[in-house]
């Protein structure tokens, strides 16, 4: 009996050291397909919106910041460069650099406080959208903003949005659901996406304090047909594919957020969000790689 017991030990301890052989972090293959490969300037009902960056303005809040980890002073420099994007003078120059022109773009730079806290290989995209017919929106002086975290080897740059949110003290306001959205008016074609409601309370010019709310769709995806709006299942799906598949994906984190005072409605804003990520996830399916 304990001989028999010790062949199974020894026959198991083979089998393990053939499927990490086979399936193990060296004979995984990694795909650098993208999702989402490309961002759309336009959608049916909404447009992206030009920012204009200073260069010298990024660089010195990047510097700032790093300053600030390594326990320098440069609180006021972090401040005073903060606004590295922001409408520029009558001659089209930076206020704080009238020396340097402004460059204009629809792709928002990254903050160095998202850049710092993730893996170097993580890719960025953040684009802010605004309807075409102002009176369609629910509040229309906020534009809807679009953040595509893109992993690379290191999955340290995708975790759930409740986690980076609260990390910049916006608190919940409701329970977290998933909701699906009919993609280009076809019930049959849909997209899952967890939804939040998040409130935070921020110091204005004349010292006092107002509420935002922020309403947050997000969902991950990855190619060929990865799509989900659950973490469980996409760390689930990742593990399929390693051990069984030998393939690593890089994931896409896709995040659709919009901001609003008290007062306007929740429902409002909720459909509006829906039909931006309906439309966004139609042009995604037009577009993705084969």
């Amino acid at each position: 009996m304990v001989e028999n017991r010790r062949l199974l030990i020894a026959l198991a301890t083979v089998l393990l050291l053939a499927i990490v052989a086979r399936f193990g972090l060296t004979s995984v293959h990694t795909s650098e397909g993208v999702y989402y490969a490309s961002i759309p300037d336009e959608l049916t009902d909404f447009t992206a919106r030009e920012v204009y960056v200073c260069p010298e303005c990024l660089k010195e809040h990047k510097q700032a910041y790093v300053d600030l980890l390594n326990h320098k002073e440069a609180a006021e420099r972090l401040e005073k460069y903060q606004a590295y994007y922001a409408v520029p003078g009558p001659d089209g120059r930076c206020p704080i650099h009238p020396n340097i022109p402004m460059r204009s773009t629809t792709d928002i730079p990254v903050s160095p406080r998202v850049e710092f806290s993730l893996p170097e290989d993580t890719d960025f995209v953040t684009r802010e959208y605004l309807p075409k017919d102002p009176q369609r929106s629910a509040y229309p002086p906020a534009p809807i903003e679009l953040t595509i975290v893109i992993s690379s080897a290191n999955k340290r740059s995708i975790h759930r949005a409740e986690t980076c949110l609260s990390a910049q003290r916006w608190q919940h306001s409701r329970q977290a659901y998933h909701t699906t959205i009919p993609i280009g008016g076809n019930p049959n074609k849909t997209i899952t996406v967890r939804s939040l409601l998040m409130w935070n309370e921020v110091q204005t010019e004349n010292g006092q304090t107002m509420r935002w709310n922020l309403a947050v769709m997000y969902w991950y995806s990855a190619l060929p047909d990865r799509i989900t709006s659950s973490e469980y299942r996409r760390l689930a799906l990742m593990f399929y594919d390693r051990l069984i598949r030998g393939l690593n994906y890089r994931w896409s984190y896709v995040l659709v957020s919009k901001r609003f005072p008290p007062g306007v409605s929740e429902d409002a804003i909720t459909n509006e969000l829906e039909q931006f990520v309906a439309q966004f996830a139609e042009f995604a399916e037009v577009a993705r790689p084969d």
